[in-house]
């Protein structure tokens, strides 16, 4: 028999190899899986696969994808796809789905909420200073009222502003969408850098995002402000935001995503008690791992069968 009438397998990376239910879910179907190593694929594993689940920390590469004749569906469980080579993709017609679901989003949202009111009322300084045995360096303020700069408004930005919104804050944002989102203002960036107490970065890392808040954005930030980078390491210029805090000019920051993940021990950002510090996790939940497993199983079956997944990717 030709290997072309073989169903195929496949590929599961990090942790969505470990997930009984979406392996069970590719079985029940027909399909093998096999587990993608971090490191180089040899062909034989590449030339049987007709699906790849590609999560953040395993990049699937351009080079990968020519080598897999038979590929014609690729899901990444997650919201962001920049670890997917998707013009390679898109010249291949091969459709791409992503982990846009609500317990995603929700989960990050509810995060960005907490880590503004962390910021705002110096939390972890005060905690730091009942360890230290010393008064905290200022006891904070309210969020009510206080001015919210959203860089990037889409599923994410848009929760952060429906929940903060109703607390009375007032949000501003630079997406074209903020004329049609309910609550939030339209403004330029530099408005946004000198108005908002706040600010939330919730951007995928592109050419154009590649170093957006960087040494002049960061310099142009209202005096006392915080920032929060919650969308991909990259967008923020990390030293220059340590300067800034090192300098007084910034309150505090609270970083999910890095440059370099994870960032390294002696990183100016880690250690610190006017920094909120996660390893690209902060949203996370139980909810959101169960879903994730159950929803790349159904879309990665409905690529493979033809069907319109529930959060297909629109072709670059």
């Amino acid at each position: 028999m030709d290997d072309r009438d073989e169903p195929g397998w496949v590929l599961l990376a990090g942790r969505q190899a470990d997930n009984a239910t979406l392996r069970d879910a590719v079985e029940a179907v027909g399909y093998g899986w096999r587990v993608m190593p971090p490191g180089p694929v040899d062909d034989e594993l590449l030339a049987g696969a007709v699906g790849a689940v590609v999560p953040a920390a395993r990049p699937l590469t351009a080079d990968e994808v020519g080598r897999a004749p038979r590929l014609r569906a690729v899901v990444s469980p997650v919201i962001g796809t920049d670890q997917l080579p998707l013009q390679t993709l898109a010249e291949r017609g091969i459709p791409v789905a992503h982990g846009a679901f609500p317990e995603n989003y929700v989960g990050m949202a509810e995060a960005a909420v907490g880590l503004v009111v962390a910021l705002v009322h110096r939390i972890k300084e005060k905690e730091a200073a009942l360890v230290a045995g010393t008064r905290p360096p200022g006891v904070g303020g309210l969020v009510s009222g206080r001015t919210i700069g959203l860089v990037g408004l889409g599923r994410i930005g848009s929760a952060i502003a429906e929940r903060l919104g109703s607390w009375g804050c007032r949000m501003v944002s630079t997406s074209s969408a903020a004329g049609r989102t309910p609550g939030v203002e339209p403004v330029t960036m530099s408005e946004l850098l000198a108005l908002s107490d706040v600010i939330s970065v919730q951007v995928p890392l592109t050419p154009a995002t590649c170093g957006l808040i960087g040494a002049e954005a960061i310099r142009a930030m209202r005096p006392g402000a915080a920032l929060i980078s919650i969308g991909r390491g990259g967008v923020v210029d990390e030293r220059a935001l340590a300067e800034a805090l090192d300098d007084g000019r910034l309150s505090g920051a609270a970083i999910d995503v890095w440059e370099e993940e994870p960032p390294p021990p002696d990183h100016p950002l880690l250690h610190r008690p006017d920094v909120i510090a996660t390893m690209h996790n902060v949203g996370h939940s139980e909810e959101s791992y169960r879903r994730m497993a159950e929803l790349s199983g159904e879309q990665l079956l409905d690529l493979l069968a033809g069907r319109q997944p529930a959060y297909p990717l629109p072709t670059p």
